[in-house]
């Protein structure tokens, strides 16, 4: 019996410190120094990028709003000088081909030939298109087109009237972009002269 006797060995001190070569670690409480520097440099890191971000996109917002309003300005104006051309009842030029200008005669309430003899227009002139009367001396005077001043567009690189049949004129003008000067936008307007 004795040899089928089963013996728990003792653990002593000795084969503890041989089972577990390193003592426990008591739990940490807080951070070190140099974690805490480092937590806060990463942080610093993210909140530039994020403020850099915010700042490249806002001036990017402010770059496209500029440019809406300035084609939505060009526009604009451009439409006035069709309604204006369209309800013309004579038209001193151009005739054929392109011209740097066109003048006209308005109508009368009425749609007819109004008893006044003023001519009035516009010129493609000194980088821009400028709303004139013609005097009775046959010059061109600019003249403000309603609540707009002249230039009514200014910084035209290019602009041109053509007739393009008996009741049919063509309006182009070229206008450098104000975000990049070395590009240019065209602007077309084809109007039917109703009266004519």
């Amino acid at each position: 019996m004795s040899l089928f006797r089963l013996t728990t060995p003792r653990l002593t001190t000795t084969r503890l410190r041989t089972a577990h070569p390193h003592p426990p670690v008591a739990p940490r409480r807080g951070l070190a120094v140099w974690e805490m520097g480092l937590f806060i440099f990463f942080l610093a890191i993210a909140g530039g990028a994020s403020i850099f971000f915010f700042f490249l996109s806002s001036r990017d917002m402010r770059a496209a709003q500029s440019q809406a309003a300035w084609l939505q300005r060009i526009d604009l104006v451009l439409d006035q000088v069709v309604r204006d051309l369209e309800n013309a009842v004579s038209l001193a030029g151009p005739f054929a081909g392109p011209d740097k200008a066109c003048v006209f005669r308005r109508a009368a309430p009425s749609g007819s030939l109004p008893p006044s003899l003023e001519e009035e227009g516009f010129e493609f002139a000194d980088g821009g298109l400028v709303h004139v009367v013609r005097t009775a001396s046959g010059t061109l005077v600019p003249r403000p087109l309603g609540p707009l001043e002249n230039p009514l567009v200014p910084g035209l690189q290019a602009g041109t009237f053509e007739r393009l049949g008996p009741s049919l004129l063509r309006i182009t003008c070229k206008v450098p972009t104000p975000m990049d000067p070395g590009t240019t936008r065209t602007f077309r307007r084809t109007i039917f002269l109703r009266n004519l």
